[in-house]
């Protein structure tokens, strides 16, 4: 069905909560459609689900930026997992990988295996330096941290 499909090709998930209360009956009778004026009446009730027919969430070309995010996403996996720091610490599998984002709007994208449980410290790292030099500025993170992983 047209409606669902533009709400979930803008990255929005039919199972959301903010959305699935005005689609549960939808989603129960997938073969019934809808008409111009049930979807514009539940747009009008529901600004997630407006906003995803619209365009105007924080990704407005959704599809595009997955297709782009996925060819950056396949071409860094190709590049092998450099740090061996994971797989000799944690015994992680190497061929084991994901990425996942969510927009502000709560469009979500996930990749590769990221239903798989990994220990979160190996991510904390870049996290904690992004966090810290969006506070503090790059001069002032920079004054006690280096610029490579090996903190040099």
């Amino acid at each position: 069905q047209v409606f669902l499909d533009k709400i979930r090709s803008s990255g929005i998930s039919l199972q959301d909560q903010r959305v699935l209360p005005d689609l549960k009956h939808i989603l129960a009778e997938s073969h019934k459609l809808i008409g111009y004026e049930e979807a514009e009446n539940l747009a009008k009730k529901n600004a997630l689900i407006e906003a995803s027919l619209c365009g105007t969430l924080a990704i407005p070309g959704f599809e595009l930026f997955c297709r782009d995010f996925k060819a950056c996403v396949s071409s860094a996996r190709s590049l092998g997992f450099e740090n061996g720091s994971v797989r000799n610490v944690f015994k992680a599998d190497p061929s084991k990988w994901a990425v996942s984002l969510c927009t502000i709007s709560g469009q979500c994208l996930n990749l590769g295996d990221f239903n798989e449980r990994f220990p979160v410290m190996e991510v904390a790292r870049p996290i904690i330096y992004a966090v810290n030099r969006s506070i503090n500025g790059k001069q002032s993170v920079h004054k006690h941290v280096g610029y490579e992983p090996s903190g040099r």
